[in-house]
């Protein structure tokens, strides 16, 4: 049976694309996450998108999302594509990188693309809602779907049923959510939230703990840690998202500087028998 846990590659930032799936695959993930960036190396250090689609293939592993877009909430959708902040870029040049990803999306295996809100600026809630449209209305030339990533820390788009709120007012059917245990738990998880979301619209979910810090001092960057070793209540999380009916893949995505200074495979291994143990429990 194939395995419903796929590794985000941040979770061993050490690795290369290469390395990230021959570490899935060993370790015995089903599914593997893509990054803008790790692919961009990959392709400028003399590769080709053929030969990226070849490793894939090779491998059998599911690709499970395809991240990240932001900045697009209060900028005509107009997104940053693998990174966080504008450095001056032309809109016309954010344009053409925002396609070339979903190009490179559209030859992986055509995953949901990850669209996370805005968290250091508010505005208008309309506005946001056309921007987000504008953007699944891109994501829809290439037959690719947007995957709304929402923080309990953002000023506006902190729990589900407001990112359910700005999905619905965009009337887009390629929208859809994805649940992730760690920026959820930065305000409070809300699962009751999810009794409104329709099943079809989660479109992932990411795992992972959370250091025993006050919430307001999480690092969503630094501040992760493999499932059953921090302060968030994983059963009741995945128990809902059972309930709800969800039969998709469960991604790992930890950001911690220290298991990147580890063995990857090890980490790679001890996370997916975390979750297999989380997930069966």
């Amino acid at each position: 049976m194939e395995s419903k846990i796929s590794l985000n590659p941040v979770t061993i930032s050490q690795c290369n694309f290469e390395e990230s799936l021959e570490i899935a695959l060993k370790a015995g993930f089903g599914g593997i996450g893509l990054r803008f960036n790790l692919i961009k190396e990959y392709l400028t250090s003399g590769h080709t998108l053929k030969e990226a689609k070849g490793l894939l293939e090779k491998t059998e592993l599911t690709t499970t999302e395809m991240g990240f877009l932001s900045g697009w909430m209060f900028h005509n959708g107009i997104p940053l594509a693998g990174k966080r902040e504008r450095t001056g870029e032309k809109d016309s040049q954010l344009i053409e990188e925002m396609e070339f990803l979903f190009h490179v999306a559209k030859e992986l295996g055509s995953p949901p693309i990850t669209a996370l809100v805005e968290l250091n600026e508010a505005g208008p809630f309309d506005k946001a809602v056309n921007d987000f449209a504008w953007l699944c209305d891109q994501a829809e030339k290439y037959g690719l779907r947007i995957m709304l990533e929402f923080s309990g820390n953002a000023p506006q788009i902190n729990r589900l049923k407001y990112a359910w709120e700005l999905i619905k007012k965009s009337e887009r059917n390629n929208a859809g959510i994805l649940l992730d245990s760690f920026l959820m738990f930065l305000n409070d998880l809300y699962l009751e939230d999810l009794d409104e979301l329709p099943l079809n619209r989660i479109f992932g979910v990411h795992i992972s703990d959370a250091m025993a810090k006050p919430k307001k001092e999480l690092n969503m960057l630094k501040d992760r840690l493999i499932p059953g070793k921090g302060i968030i209540p994983l059963k009741s999380f995945v128990k809902k998202i059972k309930e709800k009916g969800y039969i998709g893949f469960y991604t790992i995505e930890i950001f911690n500087e220290e298991y990147n200074k580890k063995d990857p495979f090890d980490v790679a291994l001890e996370a997916l028998q975390a979750v297999e143990k989380l997930l069966t429990g």
